[in-house]
């Protein structure tokens, strides 16, 4: 039987549910009725089997679903341009789609302006409104949260986000947005500081992780905090996922160590290599 990766990402919006296919290139849109039933599966007409991932990663926020495909590889640099050429391999796109009358349309073929070979962009997505965030985890070696505008039915790029002291390699992997906030992952950052706003220049605890929240004001987007976890360790990978909600940040740290259990664990030190709680994993929440 052909795999083709079914669940390899999923987002829920209400009485939506779509479901991406890493491998076969298709994201699956199931709709609330007496129960949730299928109503659609989504492809870009231009889709490249051989190269492409559509439906790695997906988000949903009412009639509008993005898609992401690092690993598309044309060279367009704009919305809605060109994309049949293959010579910009894993630069990566987004692709929206929304829904009229039960009908299911693409709105917008999206690639950043500074797209370059091995981008990656749309290695995550995220909706809010007229909001969407794309993370590009190789923008620049360091990675980069590009963030797109809709107004009406037109889509624009609005904002590209990093930090000041973004080092190579750190990566923005994961992103999430509320409002006027975007929170970035960057779970290969290596410095030993801890908790929100430290310092950042003593990269001595090697993909310990981090993440980065930016807030837009009148001026425009600027960065509003660096966060940390409260017990850093090398190799925990804080920021290989994030989320925003109305008050709070998630990030999660898939290989944390600590020895503690449940919610706020009396231990959150790092447990020794090799024991029961060697990379068990952990989530954080700021408010």
């Amino acid at each position: 039987m052909f795999a083709n990766n079914y669940g390899s990402s999923v987002a829920i919006d209400v009485n939506t549910i779509v479901v991406g296919t890493a491998v076969s290139g298709y994201a699956y849109v199931y709709r609330a009725t007496a129960g949730f039933v299928f109503e659609t599966r989504l492809r870009p007409v231009t889709y490249d089997a051989a190269n492409d991932g559509f439906g790695i990663t997906v988000a949903v926020q009412g009639d509008t679903i993005a898609v992401g495909d690092p690993r598309e590889a044309s060279s367009g640099r704009s919305i809605n341009g060109p994309d049949a050429d293959s010579d910009a391999v894993r630069s990566g796109a987004v692709y929206v789609f929304t829904r009229s009358g039960g009908v299911w349309n693409q709105e917008a073929f999206i690639k950043a302006s500074s797209s370059d070979l091995g981008d990656g962009l749309g290695a995550a997505v995220a909706l809010d409104g007229s909001l969407l965030v794309a993370a590009a985890p190789r923008d620049g070696g360091s990675g980069a949260a590009v963030v797109f505008e809709r107004s009406g039915t037109q889509w624009s790029e609005g904002a590209y986000l990093k930090p000041g002291l973004a080092d190579p390699d750190d990566g923005f992997y994961w992103v999430g947005v509320w409002g006027d906030l975007v929170a970035a992952g960057a779970f290969f950052e290596d410095s030993d500081a801890s908790g929100v706003d430290g310092n950042p220049g003593s990269n001595s605890a090697a993909e310990s992780g981090a993440a980065y929240v930016f807030a837009r004001r009148s001026t425009g987007w600027s960065t509003r905090a660096y966060v940390k976890a409260s017990n850093t360790g090398a190799g925990d990978q804080f920021g290989i996922g994030v989320t925003l909600g109305r008050d709070a940040l998630l990030v999660g740290a898939n290989l944390e160590d600590g020895p503690g259990q449940g919610l706020d664990p009396p231990s959150q030190g790092n447990g020794l290599s090799g024991s029961l709680t060697d990379d068990s994993g952990a989530v954080y929440c700021f408010r």
